[in-house]
């Protein structure tokens, strides 16, 4: 067989493999999007006073995504150490060594409910600072 072929061959494979890997709309279970919006959409409400009408709305989604088996938390105010396994955090400048907290959530942390347990689908993405 011609190795340049086989080359190219695997260049294709390695590209589309890249694409697949690296594109979310592939890769994210559709659940844990929904997950993301409707904790996107509760964190709107809680700034702004005006849609707390809707607030009844979401909390029966949030039961219905729950019936599923999925549920999510928004970790927003709650203490950070370096050991907190369930987020992904970025520091704001001068927040190392200090007692830190939870100021934004970007993407919440969304949980599976299995048979044989919990499985951690997406950390959380928040930024933290020192308080």
């Amino acid at each position: 067989m011609n190795p340049e072929y086989v080359h190219d061959n695997v260049i294709r494979i390695i590209r589309a493999e890249k694409k697949t890997l690296f594109n979310p709309t592939f890769t994210m279970d559709p659940h844990v999007q929904l997950c993301n919006q409707l904790a996107e959409l509760e964190l709107k409400i809680q700034q702004d006073s005006n849609l707390e009408g809707i607030a009844r709305n979401l909390k029966r989604m949030r039961h219905s995504i729950g019936e599923l088996g999925y549920r999510y938390h928004i970790p927003m105010g709650e203490a950070y150490s370096e050991g907190r396994t369930d987020c992904e955090a970025s520091l704001l400048d001068g927040a190392e060594g200090k007692s830190l907290q939870i100021t934004k959530v970007l993407k919440p942390v969304v949980y599976k409910d299995e048979q044989g347990g919990t499985l951690l689908l997406q950390k959380a993405v928040v930024i933290v600072e020192a308080v």
